[in-house]
């Protein structure tokens, strides 16, 4: 039963470690150089909200945005908001209207130029939003929980004499 502590301790170090490199490049991201892109389309996302809870499940609604840009000649396609957040701008409305007419007010409409942040090293690594939010700290935030629930499992399980 102990080694199911290190396992779980093992997948909290993981955890942070790719947490950490989510942080670093977010912060970097913040330095990378800007392009001028433009929205190309714009939409509105359906999910399934609280998947694990059959009880609870109910659909979410979430806006994406894709959007043009050119580095070196070459053009692009992207639909990245933040290294945090992905894809998604904003999320988790529960009527599709309301994501329709937050879209519909947002600051992205269609054909309207925005700065893009593209990685130095990797002109399709791009972002519209540059910088380190609260969702860039969940993987460590998870790797950190897993360190503990690992740490207190190997505490917990009792050191037990095997039969003789």
């Amino acid at each position: 039963m102990k080694i199911i502590g290190w396992v779980v301790m093992s997948l909290g170090a993981l955890f942070i470690g790719i947490g950490f490199w989510m942080l670093s490049t977010a912060y970097l991201s913040t330095s990378w150089p800007t392009v001028e892109g433009q929205v190309v389309e714009r939409k509105v996302m359906t999910r399934i909200g609280q998947p694990g809870d059959a009880l609870r499940r109910h659909l979410e609604y979430s806006v994406e945005i894709v959007y043009q840009y050119e580095v070196g000649q070459k053009s692009h396609q992207a639909s990245r908001y933040s290294l945090g957040s992905g894809d998604t701008i904003v999320g988790g409305f529960n009527e599709k209207s309301e994501a329709r007419e937050w879209l519909k007010n947002s600051p992205y409409q269609q054909d309207q130029t925005v700065t893009v942040y593209v990685d130095p090293k990797d002109p399709t690594n791009t972002v519209l939003s540059a910088g380190v939010n609260w969702t860039t700290f969940m993987p460590v935030i998870l790797g950190l929980l897993l360190l503990l629930v690992g740490y207190f499992v190997r505490l917990i399980v009792p050191k037990t004499k095997a039969p003789s």
